[in-house]
């Protein structure tokens, strides 16, 4: 496994997760910050990354968020309302 550093594209915040791919450093995400891996989007250079792009050790991505009038988990921090798990970046 690789460590690979996510910025979020809307806070600045910095996570370091262990992955090898962009499906993993999105359920590493899911896992530490509550967001749902639908809502992640995963750049590099400004390019969104599939799934399955591999990711070598000591990568830097971007994660942006796609919520189109909130997650639907919620929560008063993304609009939804109220009650939410999800923890946004």
């Amino acid at each position: 496994m690789a460590i690979i550093k996510v910025t979020s594209v809307s806070t600045g915040e910095i996570l370091n997760v262990e992955a090898s791919n962009v499906a993993e450093v999105k359920s590493q995400i899911l896992s530490l910050k509550g967001i749902p891996t639908y809502h992640q989007t995963i750049l590099s250079n400004g390019k969104a990354l599939e799934d399955e792009a591999l990711l070598e050790d000591g990568s830097k991505v971007q994660m942006s968020m796609g919520l189109h009038g909130g997650c639907g988990m919620g929560c008063d921090i993304c609009g939804c309302g109220g009650g939410c798990r999800c923890e946004i970046l």
